[in-house]
């Protein structure tokens, strides 16, 4: 059983702009409807839960409208080396959500995992930008925006599996985790545009089949995205029909979720789930 946490959306809102979807197309930040908001959430861990998913749930904060984004906060993992659950947390390249990392390390405090911190002027945004490989052994470290290349050289002297840095060179896909979807072992989803060619290359020596997806269908649908949940089943936003038939016809389960008040702050079901050591 997969082990998630997410976190409540009872603050959430667009409050600032710190990435291109927070505007609408006036230019004003989107308005949340915080009940469509709260029902779509609850939605989606219901959706975890039926697919075998045990989540749990830290609690919000004031001041902090994107915490609901708990996949940015922190990048925990289980050490080998140390028998010890582990986490690193973020230093995040955005003044607004700077606070919400010591929401995360009292919570792994509590639950005695060893932290690891940063350096200071590093940004780091976690599990935005750094995704796990199917298997674990490796992850891919998404750099660019949020994420500066050389924190990888520091984070790789301190965890068990090897960073694969991938640039991220297209302002709309700010984080890996919009444009960038490991569904197995195999198959992973891409933006072909979000990345430096260079680091497509790297992205097509390790996996058999890539499922590309158009510009305008992953900044509408957001379905770099989607998260596999044990490389069968894929939750993605409701919608995109031609990437549910793309992952039908790969064999792949859709369960479609409606995320759209999320969507309007520039973030959908990857975002908003973090997976926990089990």
């Amino acid at each position: 059983m997969k082990k998630l946490l997410m976190c409540d959306p009872a603050y959430f809102d667009i409050e600032y702009s710190i990435n291109p979807y927070m505007k609408d197309a006036s230019g004003l930040l989107n308005r949340v409807d915080k009940n469509k908001a709260s029902i779509q959430w609850k939605n989606l861990r219901k959706t975890f839960k039926d697919l075998n998913c045990d989540v749990i749930t830290i609690p919000s904060q004031s001041g902090f409208p994107d915490m609901v984004f708990c996949a940015n906060q922190s990048f925990p993992f289980f050490d080998p080396r140390t028998n010890k659950n582990t986490v690193i947390l973020s230093n995040m390249r955005s003044p607004q959500r700077q606070g919400e990392v010591a929401y995360f390390k009292k919570f792994y405090e509590k639950l005695s995992f060893k932290i690891i911190d940063v350096t200071s002027y590093l940004s780091f945004e976690s599990t935005g930008d750094l995704i796990f490989s199917f298997n674990q052994q490796a992850a891919y470290g998404g750099y660019g925006q949020r994420t500066s290349k050389e924190v990888y050289l520091e984070i790789q002297n301190q965890v068990p599996f090897e960073i694969i840095p991938i640039e991220l060179t297209h302002p709309d896909f700010y984080h890996l985790d919009t444009c960038f979807s490991v569904l197995n072992d195999h198959v992973c989803v891409l933006v072909k545009e979000s990345v430096s060619p260079q680091s497509e290359s790297v992205i097509k020596k390790y996996f058999k089949k890539i499922v590309y997806l158009e510009i305008d269908q992953a900044k509408k649908y957001f379905s770099g995205n989607c998260f596999s949940v044990d490389g069968k089943n894929i939750v993605t936003q409701a919608g995109d029909l031609k990437f549910c038939k793309e992952l039908l016809d790969l064999e792949f389960n859709c369960s479609e979720v409606d995320t759209s008040e999320f969507l309007k702050s520039g973030g959908s079901v990857f975002c908003m789930k973090l997976v926990l050591p089990s």
